[in-house]
């Protein structure tokens, strides 16, 4: 009985100490937030507020330093959080730095080049958080809320840039740079106190973890599929002859596409103006001035360069008459490689075709003449291409474009040796856009053209030669490839880059190269010719003579 006393009062402290720890209040996490960002910027982005001070409270006293107990962390930077915490991108956006797309600067081959390349340039952002990152990287570096005036900026100023959002970057705007990841990284460590998660010490921790993870906004990781678009391709004549002898001597050649395979296959399509036709069948066209036929081999050729479609819409593919163009169609399709704007009757020389790529993206194409030498119209039981100016030219186009998510149609037409369209061009590549298409691309003129945005839809009216045997005037040795990237099933850039034909063979004229003819030159006449840059008194265009 004497030991009643003594079990009382154990149970009175257990009681007394069961009282005292359920008045301990969870100790919230101390918070670590980047010196580049502040409180303000954190509590906008996770929508949680925090308070600068966090003392600990137990049994309704502050205990602050006197409680030797480590409090949970929570961690907000730009930087991932050292390896003793946990961590998770809270927030992930991907940026490019895009100049107007005319700008005749270089891309940056490491953001690195970016102080030197643009010492005396302005560069906007409209996003608070790169603009928090790297303001002390880049002294330039201005903050502008809105897209819409820097965009504007950028297009009235060729040597203004901007850090955006790759989801804000249209085609009327140059990327310089590869896609940018900026991060702000969570990181957090619970209390290390034995008891602590029965002493409610993490508890608040917790609380904010399973919201922050759960609101997490890291942006989709950027992927785009590209399309190439080239001029005028012609293995006949001096470079017909040369492609059978290096296969007959070697059996095997890269000639023509050498300098060019690593762009051409590693594009996701391929396409360019077959301008000839691939048989040995037929016999030229009575009265023709100019017959292009080129060996059976040739298509072994298109396809090791990667080519996926090739339009014959144009003068040059009935050269040897309609057995020839059959025997052409046969041999591509045989190679993998689909026809456009020709065909065995009307109906599959209008037929569109539609390329599907590895992110689902649907790519359709058309093509059309608009110069056409007798007995080449395809008509309804008789072999050849298809006419520009067919009236059923309007149901084609919305009948691809409702099969596809982006529509490239491609028209033969102009006038040889001339850098500006002529109207009827710019009519129908106008009313092309208002049908339904993408992206309009042109051929014949062997010259490269202007190039327009209508109603910001890209239209390139001659990309010029790319694989050819003329030398007789200086701008037949040049052309243009076209680079669209498509994001989001929509084409969000176009990259125009001016390639030199040397003995038939074509080559993207690097930034590096200094010449007469380098790609400063060339690209600044076009643009000049365009109207996105004005003329200066010392600017020289090239003679057509």
């Amino acid at each position: 009985m004497r030991t009643r006393p003594y079990l009382y009062s154990l149970l009175a402290g257990v009681a007394g100490l069961g009282f005292f720890v359920s008045q301990i209040k969870p100790i919230p996490p101390t918070i670590k937030i980047d010196p580049r960002l502040n409180a303000q910027m954190v509590e906008s982005l996770t929508g949680l507020y925090f308070s600068p001070q966090f003392a600990p409270v137990l049994a309704g006293f502050d205990l602050g330093p006197k409680l030797p107990i480590e409090p949970p962390a929570l961690y907000f930077g730009f930087d991932r959080p050292s390896a003793e915490m946990k961590s998770a991108p809270f927030l992930k956006n991907h940026y490019q730095l895009v100049a107007a797309f005319h700008s005749l600067h270089a891309p940056l081959k490491s953001l690195d080049d970016l102080p030197v390349a643009f010492r005396e340039s302005t560069i906007y952002t409209d996003d608070k958080f790169l603009y928090a990152r790297f303001q002390g990287d880049f002294p330039n570096l201005k903050f502008k809320e809105d897209t819409n005036a820097i965009l504007k900026e950028i297009a009235s100023n060729e040597n203004t840039v901007a850090f955006l959002n790759i989801e804000k970057i249209t085609p009327k705007v140059r990327s310089l740079s590869a896609p940018l990841g900026v991060s702000i990284w969570i990181g957090w460590k619970k209390s290390s106190f034995p008891f602590a998660d029965r002493l409610g010490l993490n508890s608040k921790l917790d609380e904010a973890l399973q919201n922050l993870l759960k609101n997490a906004q890291p942006q989709t990781e950027p992927s785009s599929t590209r399309i190439v678009a080239v001029g005028d391709i012609m293995l006949a004549r001096a470079i017909g002859k040369r492609l059978s002898t290096e296969i007959k001597q070697q059996g095997e050649t890269n000639y023509p596409f050498g300098e060019m395979l690593d762009v051409l296959k590693n594009a996701d399509i391929t396409i360019g103006n077959l301008e000839c036709a691939i048989s040995s069948k037929g016999t030229p066209m009575p009265g023709k001035d100019y017959t292009f036929r080129a060996p059976p081999n040739a298509t072994r050729q298109l396809t090791a360069a990667g080519f996926d479609i090739v339009t014959l819409g144009n003068n040059h593919s009935k050269d040897y008459g309609s057995d020839a163009l059959i025997d052409t169609l046969d041999h591509l399709k045989k190679s993998g490689i689909a026809t456009i704007g020709a065909g065995r009757n009307r109906s599959e020389a209008r037929e569109f075709k539609v390329i599907t790529t590895k992110d689902g993206t649907r790519v359709g194409f058309l093509g059309y003449t608009m110069i056409l030498p007798r007995n080449f119209l395809a008509e309804a039981k008789t072999p050849g291409v298809a006419w520009a100016k067919e009236k059923g030219l309007a149901n084609d186009i919305k009948a691809a474009k409702a099969s596809c998510d982006v529509l490239m149609v491609q028209y033969h037409w102009g006038t040889e040796y001339t850098v500006n369209p002529t109207k009827a061009q710019r009519i129908l590549a106008h009313k092309t856009i208002d049908l339904g298409a993408d992206i309009v691309v042109g051929h014949h003129p062997h010259w490269i053209q202007e190039v327009e945005f209508y109603k910001g839809k890209f239209i390139a009216y001659s990309l010029g030669n790319f694989v050819f045997d003329m030398n007789h005037r200086p701008k037949v040795t040049e052309g243009m490839i076209v680079t669209c990237e498509i994001r989001n099933k929509k084409i969000s850039q176009i990259h125009c880059d001016p390639v030199s034909i040397k003995s038939g063979e074509p080559e993207i004229i690097s930034w590096e190269v200094v010449a007469k003819r380098d790609r400063a030159t060339i690209m600044k006449e076009i643009y000049i010719a365009s109207g996105f840059l004005k003329p200066s008194p010392d600017t020289k265009l090239a003679s057509a003579k």
